[in-house]
Protein backbone atom coordinates (compact mmCIF):
# COMPACT_ATOMS: atom_id res chain seq x y z
CA UNK A 1 0.00 0.00 0.00
CA UNK A 2 1.03 3.77 -1.07
CA UNK A 3 0.73 5.88 1.20
CA UNK A 4 0.54 9.80 -0.38
CA UNK A 5 2.43 12.46 1.73
CA UNK A 6 -0.13 15.49 2.18
CA UNK A 7 -0.24 18.29 0.71
CA UNK A 8 2.75 20.53 1.40
CA UNK A 9 2.45 24.24 2.01
CA UNK A 10 5.71 26.47 1.57
CA UNK A 11 5.90 29.98 3.11
CA UNK A 12 5.63 32.49 0.78
CA UNK A 13 7.64 36.03 1.79
CA UNK A 14 5.67 39.61 1.33
CA UNK A 15 7.34 42.81 2.29
CA UNK A 16 6.24 42.56 6.15
CA UNK A 17 4.88 38.96 6.35
CA UNK A 18 5.51 35.62 6.24
CA UNK A 19 2.56 33.28 5.46
CA UNK A 20 1.68 30.11 4.37
CA UNK A 21 -1.43 31.00 2.98
CA UNK A 22 -0.97 34.42 1.21
CA UNK A 23 -4.46 34.36 0.40
CA UNK A 24 -5.29 35.16 4.08
CA UNK A 25 -3.31 38.40 4.74
CA UNK A 26 -2.29 40.14 1.89
CA UNK A 27 -1.31 43.70 1.82
CA UNK A 28 -2.89 45.69 -0.92
CA UNK A 29 -1.69 48.94 -1.46
CA UNK A 30 1.31 48.68 0.45
CA UNK A 31 4.31 47.68 -1.42
CA UNK A 32 6.43 50.43 -1.45
CA UNK A 33 8.18 53.10 0.69
CA UNK A 34 6.28 56.86 1.61
CA UNK A 35 7.65 59.92 0.33
CA UNK A 36 8.54 61.18 3.60
CA UNK A 37 10.45 57.74 3.92
CA UNK A 38 12.73 58.35 1.16
CA UNK A 39 12.84 62.33 2.14
CA UNK A 40 13.86 61.15 5.32
CA UNK A 41 16.76 58.65 3.77
CA UNK A 42 17.62 61.68 1.38
CA UNK A 43 18.23 64.19 4.37
CA UNK A 44 20.72 61.55 6.35
CA UNK A 45 23.06 60.94 3.02
CA UNK A 46 23.02 64.29 2.74
CA UNK A 47 24.45 64.98 6.29
CA UNK A 48 26.99 62.31 6.38
CA UNK A 49 28.07 63.53 3.18
CA UNK A 50 28.43 67.26 4.13
CA UNK A 51 30.37 66.08 7.34
CA UNK A 52 32.90 63.40 5.82
CA UNK A 53 33.38 65.65 2.00
CA UNK A 54 35.19 68.86 3.66
CA UNK A 55 37.52 66.09 5.39
CA UNK A 56 38.64 64.70 2.40
CA UNK A 57 38.62 67.28 0.39
CA UNK A 58 42.87 67.14 -0.73
CA UNK A 59 43.89 70.53 -2.67
CA UNK A 60 45.36 69.24 -5.96
CA UNK A 61 48.12 71.59 -5.31
CA UNK A 62 49.61 70.08 -2.33
CA UNK A 63 48.91 66.40 -3.68
CA UNK A 64 51.52 67.69 -6.79
CA UNK A 65 53.74 69.46 -4.59
CA UNK A 66 54.39 65.95 -2.51
CA UNK A 67 54.54 64.21 -5.85
CA UNK A 68 57.28 66.44 -7.34
CA UNK A 69 59.47 66.61 -4.28
CA UNK A 70 58.95 62.83 -4.26
CA UNK A 71 59.96 62.38 -7.81
CA UNK A 72 63.33 64.30 -7.16
CA UNK A 73 64.07 61.94 -4.31
CA UNK A 74 63.32 59.21 -6.31
CA UNK A 75 65.76 60.78 -9.29
CA UNK A 76 68.68 61.14 -6.27
CA UNK A 77 68.14 57.16 -5.47
CA UNK A 78 68.03 56.35 -9.19
CA UNK A 79 71.23 58.04 -9.99
CA UNK A 80 73.19 57.16 -6.92
CA UNK A 81 72.35 53.49 -8.11
CA UNK A 82 73.35 54.50 -11.93
CA UNK A 83 76.71 55.37 -11.19
CA UNK A 84 77.60 52.39 -9.23
CA UNK A 85 76.08 49.85 -11.80
CA UNK A 86 77.57 52.06 -14.84
CA UNK A 87 80.95 52.57 -13.08
CA UNK A 88 80.93 56.17 -14.10
CA UNK A 89 80.46 59.43 -12.04
CA UNK A 90 76.77 61.43 -13.02
CA UNK A 91 76.18 64.87 -12.09
CA UNK A 92 72.76 65.98 -11.24
CA UNK A 93 72.97 69.44 -12.23
CA UNK A 94 70.23 71.83 -10.53
CA UNK A 95 69.66 75.31 -12.49
CA UNK A 96 68.46 77.41 -9.48
CA UNK A 97 67.18 80.54 -11.77
CA UNK A 98 65.58 78.45 -14.12
CA UNK A 99 64.43 75.64 -11.67
CA UNK A 100 65.70 72.81 -13.82
CA UNK A 101 67.34 70.02 -13.28
CA UNK A 102 69.25 67.49 -15.92
CA UNK A 103 72.06 64.76 -15.11
CA UNK A 104 75.19 63.97 -17.28
CA UNK A 105 78.23 61.35 -17.31
CA UNK A 106 81.46 62.46 -18.03
CA UNK A 107 82.94 59.80 -20.33
CA UNK A 108 86.37 59.37 -19.64
CA UNK A 109 89.27 60.83 -21.61
CA UNK A 110 87.19 62.70 -23.72
CA UNK A 111 85.61 66.26 -22.98
CA UNK A 112 82.69 65.35 -23.70
CA UNK A 113 79.31 64.77 -21.56
CA UNK A 114 76.63 62.08 -21.91
CA UNK A 115 72.83 62.94 -21.27
CA UNK A 116 71.55 60.28 -18.43
CA UNK A 117 68.49 62.83 -17.69
CA UNK A 118 67.15 65.32 -19.97
CA UNK A 119 66.73 68.87 -18.73
CA UNK A 120 62.95 68.89 -16.81
CA UNK A 121 61.43 71.58 -14.96
CA UNK A 122 61.47 70.57 -10.93
CA UNK A 123 57.45 72.06 -10.79
CA UNK A 124 55.59 74.87 -11.41
CA UNK A 125 54.12 74.66 -7.39
CA UNK A 126 57.97 74.65 -6.09
CA UNK A 127 60.88 76.85 -6.59
CA UNK A 128 64.48 75.53 -5.27
CA UNK A 129 65.34 78.22 -2.59
CA UNK A 130 68.94 77.25 -1.87
CA UNK A 131 71.22 74.43 -1.78
CA UNK A 132 73.89 73.74 1.03
CA UNK A 133 76.48 71.62 -0.74
CA UNK A 134 78.98 69.13 0.75
CA UNK A 135 81.10 72.32 1.56
CA UNK A 136 78.57 74.04 3.95
CA UNK A 137 77.95 76.59 1.46
CA UNK A 138 74.69 77.88 0.54
CA UNK A 139 73.87 78.19 -2.83
CA UNK A 140 70.79 80.26 -4.42
CA UNK A 141 71.70 81.15 -7.79
CA UNK A 142 73.35 79.34 -11.05
CA UNK A 143 74.06 75.99 -11.55
CA UNK A 144 75.06 73.32 -8.62
CA UNK A 145 75.96 69.79 -9.38
CA UNK A 146 74.86 66.85 -7.28
CA UNK A 147 77.76 64.83 -6.99
CA UNK A 148 77.36 60.83 -7.56
CA UNK A 149 80.55 58.65 -6.86
CA UNK A 150 81.21 55.08 -8.29
CA UNK A 151 81.94 53.90 -5.23
CA UNK A 152 78.84 54.70 -3.90
CA UNK A 153 78.87 58.01 -2.29
CA UNK A 154 77.03 61.37 -3.06
CA UNK A 155 78.29 64.49 -1.72
CA UNK A 156 75.66 65.31 1.22
CA UNK A 157 73.71 68.22 0.00
CA UNK A 158 70.53 69.47 1.74
CA UNK A 159 67.92 71.03 -0.66
CA UNK A 160 65.23 73.74 0.32
CA UNK A 161 62.14 74.05 -1.74
CA UNK A 162 59.51 77.04 -1.46
CA UNK A 163 56.24 76.67 -2.82
CA UNK A 164 53.74 79.49 -3.90
CA UNK A 165 52.09 80.00 -0.02
CA UNK A 166 55.83 80.39 0.81
CA UNK A 167 55.90 77.31 2.94
CA UNK A 168 58.69 75.40 3.04
CA UNK A 169 60.22 72.01 2.26
CA UNK A 170 63.34 70.51 3.18
CA UNK A 171 65.47 67.33 1.13
CA UNK A 172 68.46 65.77 2.87
CA UNK A 173 70.61 63.26 1.51
CA UNK A 174 72.43 60.38 3.30
CA UNK A 175 75.87 60.65 1.19
CA UNK A 176 76.10 56.78 2.33
CA UNK A 177 73.43 55.07 1.18
CA UNK A 178 71.69 58.10 -1.52
CA UNK A 179 68.28 57.78 0.37
CA UNK A 180 66.78 61.23 0.63
CA UNK A 181 64.39 62.09 3.44
CA UNK A 182 61.36 64.84 2.76
CA UNK A 183 60.88 67.26 6.20
CA UNK A 184 58.15 70.04 6.47
CA UNK A 185 59.90 73.65 7.11
CA UNK A 186 62.91 75.05 6.26
CA UNK A 187 65.74 72.66 8.41
CA UNK A 188 69.41 72.92 8.40
CA UNK A 189 72.13 70.34 8.12
CA UNK A 190 73.01 70.22 11.09
CA UNK A 191 69.67 69.53 13.37
CA UNK A 192 69.29 66.29 11.24
CA UNK A 193 72.69 65.16 12.36
CA UNK A 194 71.31 65.79 16.36
CA UNK A 195 68.34 64.30 15.73
CA UNK A 196 69.70 61.20 14.21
Amino acid sequence: MVRRAGKASMRISIPGIWSNNIKKKSLIGNNGFTLLELSLVILVIGMVLALVLPNLKIPKSKLDRQRDIENISQTIKYLYNLAQVKNEEILLLFDLDKNELKAISLLEGEDKEENILSTRRISSYLKVQDIINSEGNKITEGITPLIFHPSGFVGPVTIHFIDEKEKSYTLFVNPLTGQSHIELGYLQEYETKIQS
